[in-house]
């Protein structure tokens, strides 16, 4: 699905005692004429540089370089996303899935020296939605805390 560069990011919360789901959205996007067009997925992963463990008072560098891994599995299958952050500066990698194999080796718990932990993960599901010229992507997240 093909859209504009536009993105936002709604967070739906309920009032205290009443439930709101994505359905609810769904119901209202085609009660104003959008058109379902398909699912849609996202996974992110988020990496923290690996603290040593042999020096157990010494702080990580304030600096130190934050990674994501992220896929859309439903629109791209066959690639992944690197996204480096050091303060201010991003740096992206798109590669084929091939780089979560080695990403995996190089920061297993088997290696002698992993480079990063992963902290969190993030599971987006949802679905997109047409109404004229616009794509609504709207979906559920599903955070997973991984210290």
């Amino acid at each position: 699905v093909g859209g504009m560069g536009a993105k936002w990011l709604y967070q739906l919360r309920s009032s205290p005692g009443q439930q709101t789901s994505t359905l609810h959205l769904f119901d209202r996007f085609e009660s104003l004429g959008a058109k379902k067009v398909c699912k849609w997925k996202a996974q992110i992963s988020l990496y923290k540089k690996h603290a040593d463990k042999q020096y157990p008072g010494v702080p990580v560098d304030k600096g130190a370089l934050d990674v994501f891994m992220i896929q859309f599995p439903t629109d791209a299958p066959d690639k992944c996303y690197l996204v480096a952050r050091q303060g201010e500066e991003d740096k992206v990698l798109e590669s084929g899935t091939g780089l979560q194999n080695i990403w995996a080796v190089m920061n297993s718990s088997n290696s002698s020296q992993p480079l990063f932990d992963q902290r969190t993960a993030l599971t987006v599901d949802g679905w997109a939605y047409r109404l004229g010229d616009f794509v609504m992507r709207v979906g559920s997240v599903v955070i997973r805390g991984l210290a």
